[in-house]
């Protein structure tokens, strides 16, 4: 394995080629990296904010590449960009002349660049200029996603198919309107309603994290974001199911350090890499 390190480029661990699945492990909001030109832009302290990431999952799936998943990560804060957002959906509130993609309102004024943070404070001193715009773009989203693209490509040359997972977290506990209310599922797969993969897929996720004792709720309240809708495409062999896990499972989510049971986690999101991997999603071939 051979990662890049460059904070302006998105790190991509491949597995040794005799080992390879057709895995691929989107890490998007894990990293807590500001850089310095852009701190004086924001109204409260980015590392503060950086918190509110999803921390640590890129150790909850540290062994993915030994166990011969591809990961493409991000050293990158997702309030510098949010990779799992659309390129167009850009809040007014941190975008001079920005438009929201979906309704206005709590998660309508979050956009590629969060305008408001989880309580509803501003993130930004005032809306972005569009030279920062551009260049956060240019530099962080735009090949983060490229490299998703050629790295799924690559993967279904050589196995005939491939299945994205796009690895969160999620709060313990519902903050809005779209939890159904109080305490959440342990696992919530999102696969936009049954429309970035196939069944076989998600019926196998439920039921490994379900063996593992673990409560699973799909698609309630994630069903997927930018990442699933922009590559998946089952009818082209990609398959693609976002997987958010429950932060209390694993770290304390006021202190921020590793909860007992972190371990157990990472061990069974291991068990869950390699049990992916033996997955045969390809198309059956046509008879007559």
């Amino acid at each position: 394995m051979n990662p890049t390190t460059d904070t302006t480029t998105p790190i991509v661990e491949r597995p040794d080629s005799g080992s390879e699945r057709p895995v691929v492990v989107s890490i998007p909001h894990s990293g807590v990296f500001v850089p310095d030109e852009d701190r004086p832009l924001y109204a409260v302290d980015p590392d503060e904010l950086s918190h509110a990431g999803d921390l640590y999952v890129d150790q909850l799936y540290r062994d993915a590449a030994l166990l011969g998943a591809t990961v493409v990560r991000t050293p990158i804060s997702r309030f510098v960009v949010d990779l799992n957002r659309a390129p167009d959906d850009l809040s007014p509130l941190s975008v001079a002349g920005g438009r929201v993609r979906r309704e206005v309102g709590y998660y309508g004024h979050r956009g590629v660049f969060w305008a408001v943070t989880a309580d509803g404070s501003a993130v930004y001193r005032e809306p972005l200029p569009a030279d920062v715009v551009q260049r956060r773009l240019a530099r962080y989203y735009h090949p983060y996603h490229e490299a998703l693209r050629q790295e799924l490509a690559r993967t279904v040359r050589r196995h005939g198919f491939a299945i994205l997972l796009d690895a969160h977290s999620m709060p313990s506990q519902a903050r809005d309107g779209r939890g159904v209310g109080g305490a959440r599922a342990d696992i919530v797969p999102g696969n936009l309603l049954g429309e970035s993969c196939g069944r076989a897929l998600t019926d196998a996720v439920v039921r490994f994290w379900r063996l593992h004792d673990r409560s699973v709720t799909v698609n309630r309240p994630y069903r997927g974001g930018a990442i699933t809708r922009t590559h998946a495409a089952p009818s082209a062999g990609v398959h693609a199911i976002q997987i958010e896990i429950n932060r209390a499972l694993y770290m304390c989510e006021t202190t921020l350090r590793f909860a007992p049971g972190f371990d157990d986690v990472r061990r069974q999101c291991s068990l869950f890499v390699a049990q992916l991997g033996e997955l045969d999603l390809r198309a059956p071939a046509r008879r007559g």
